[in-house]
């Protein structure tokens, strides 16, 4: 086996994501946390979500997937299917697009006030 083998091969067992990444949040045009992401502390209070529902919708908003969420927290895509079932009723929206601008509206009024 030559260098090149060696390199190649390396690269792809280290991702362990398949080749697959997450995306970063200005891939998908959305601002990085510094700019306005709350901690699921904030989320936890203001929309009477569980922990792992905060953590979900963190996530919901940087417009991951149900896989890419349910790799980066460690469960299931059923268990994630779930979290954002209630995410979306306890937000009153239908959408999971509409979180992040649900999210925004309610840390710029938890802000002002």
């Amino acid at each position: 086996m030559n260098s090149t083998d060696a390199d190649s091969r390396t690269t792809d067992t280290d991702t362990h994501t398949h080749g697959m990444r997450p995306l970063e949040p200005m891939e998908v045009g959305i601002p990085a946390r510094s700019a306005g992401l709350p901690r699921p502390s904030e989320l936890v209070r203001w929309f009477d979500l569980t922990r792992r529902e905060a953590q979900v919708a963190r996530r919901l908003s940087l417009r991951r997937t149900n896989a890419e969420i349910a790799r980066e927290m460690h469960v299931s895509e059923h268990t994630v299917r779930r979290h954002t079932e209630r995410v979306l009723r306890k937000l009153r929206i239908s959408s999971r697009r509409d979180v992040y601008g649900v999210i925004a509206a309610a840390r710029e009024a938890n802000q002002t006030s």
